[in-house]
């Protein structure tokens, strides 16, 4: 049949055979044809349309389907060549899957769960780098023998990711979550960022340890110890900007407060404590091998200690215990802050008698038993004498229970004595070695008359304030 001719077939020329038609110097079969045997193509096979082929293609030299689709209804299998798809795109429509292994150990599935995803079915391993410009989603388990540089984030939300050897960088302000509990025994390193822990972090098995900066816990966020949570830090809790500890707490060093330390329970120090304050401060709580303990100011001996604050608290010494004042190099010396009475007294003022030292110039002090108790002296009553030197007749004023009297170039007599408290006893003595000293009965002095009193010689008063006279009690001529 020469060039440009037709060799056709069928009454209505259903199938055609055409050669160098279009000048390529092939031949053209229009409409269809079943090869019954093999076909051997010593050069291309062009197909301009559909073309059926019911059994297997041996395409030795290759298969062009350039400008249509090569559809299999049944799988393509290729054996002992290569698979070139070179000018083009080679596309698995949705819900296809393309698989590899004569077991389809990997298999490819596009858009199966309608997320627009390529699922990856078996194991894969990556040559060389992977570029990933959306999410990674891997359900199983994915080995990576390189670097994973995920820019868009790495989404390990139903397995594990487990990093052999190599470290998970962090770069550009970006941010690593991961909402599972992460095993990282080979440690965390967090130098530049934050770890954040949204739900608690639970830490067994080895050393947490945190160099190169700090560590934060948020307000009112709680750091626990122990399985049952025996000892607790809190900050914050009552807005009060303090770190509450709840639980026994021991410290083995030195422990430096540079602000106040409170105590809502007991507290067991087994070790000295230094409180400092400024530059007023406690220098030091010791407690003695014998369980004494010490409670000193600062070396200068200026400082202050104030034990209780409030002006209507109380402090209380454990019971059986003894209140000891001491002074290093002094006398010891107890006093009232500011201007009010010392009052000493037992059972909290309940059925006690009590010692009362006035403030107040010439302030008295005064010794009230409970009911009918009495003042009872165990010792001596030891009075330290008053004096006074009579320049004339004059009244005596009584500085002391006992008055020493001389006669300054007298003699001079004793004609009053200025009134004292309901009760006070007074003891004149005659102290001048020279002169009489007449003690008169006249003014608020009533005796049993005059008294010529020389040296040595006493006279003996009580006050009655009702009367308002010092009467005698006794005299003694010596």
């Amino acid at each position: 049949v020469n060039d440009d001719l037709v060799l056709s077939f069928g009454t209505g020329d259903d199938i055609t055979i055409q050669y160098d038609a279009n000048g390529n110097s092939d031949l053209q079969i229009t409409g269809v044809v079943g090869f019954d045997g093999a076909v051997d193509m010593a050069s291309t096979l062009g197909v301009a349309g559909v073309s059926t082929l019911a059994g297997n293609v041996d395409a030795t030299a290759g298969l062009d389907v350039t400008t249509a689709a090569l559809t299999a209804a049944a799988g393509i299998t290729n054996s002992g060549g290569e698979v070139l798809v070179s000018g083009g795109n080679m596309q698995i429509n949705d819900d296809l899957i393309l698989t590899f292994g004569t077991n389809d150990d990997v298999s490819l599935t596009y858009d199966e769960d309608g997320n627009d995803d390529l699922q990856i079915t078996g194991a894969v391993g990556f040559d060389g780098a992977v570029d990933m410009a959306s999410t990674l989603g891997v359900t199983g388990v994915s080995t990576l023998a390189g670097n994973v540089d995920a820019t868009a984030g790495l989404d390990v939300s139903g397995g594990a990711l487990t990093v052999a050897n190599q470290a998970i960088t962090q770069t550009t302000g970006g941010q690593v979550t991961f909402a599972g509990n992460v095993d990282a025994a080979a440690g965390l390193d967090v130098t530049t960022a934050a770890l954040t822990s949204a739900a608690g972090t639970t830490h067994s098995g080895g050393e947490l340890l945190v160099s190169g900066g700090n560590m934060q816990i948020n307000d009112d966020l709680v750091l626990t110890f122990g399985t049952d949570n025996d000892v607790s830090l809190n900050y914050d809790e009552d807005g009060n900007n303090d770190l509450q500890i709840i639980g026994a707490v021991g410290f083995d060093g030195a422990v430096d407060m540079a602000s106040t330390l409170t105590v809502a329970g007991v507290s067991t120090l087994n070790g000295n404590l230094d409180l400092v304050a400024n530059t007023a401060y406690i220098q030091d709580i010791d407690a003695d091998s014998a369980g004494d303990v010490a409670l000193a100011i600062d070396a200068a001996g200026t400082g202050t200690v104030t034990i209780g604050g409030a002006s209507t608290g109380n402090v209380i010494i454990g019971g059986g215990s003894d209140l000891i004042l001491f002074g290093a190099s002094a006398n010891a010396t107890l006093s009232s802050n500011g201007a009010y009475d010392l009052v000493l007294e037992t059972n909290s003022g309940t059925n006690s008698g009590t010692i009362t030292i006035t403030d107040a110039a010439n302030g008295d002090i005064t010794i009230a038993p409970n009911g009918t108790g009495d003042v009872v002296l165990g010792a001596e009553a030891v009075f330290t004498p008053g004096s006074q030197n009579l320049a004339g007749d004059a009244a005596l004023t009584p500085t002391s229970t006992v008055m020493e009297v001389t006669s300054d170039t007298g003699p001079f007599d004793v004609t009053d004595i200025t009134a004292g408290a309901d009760g006070q006893l007074l003891i004149i003595i005659n102290a001048d070695g020279v002169d009489t000293i007449d003690i008169l009965e006249q003014n608020n002095i009533t005796s049993a008359g005059a008294f010529a009193s020389a040296q040595y010689d006493t006279m003996m008063f009580v006050y009655e304030s009702t009367a308002t006279q010092w009467i005698e009690l006794a005299r003694s001529n010596n």
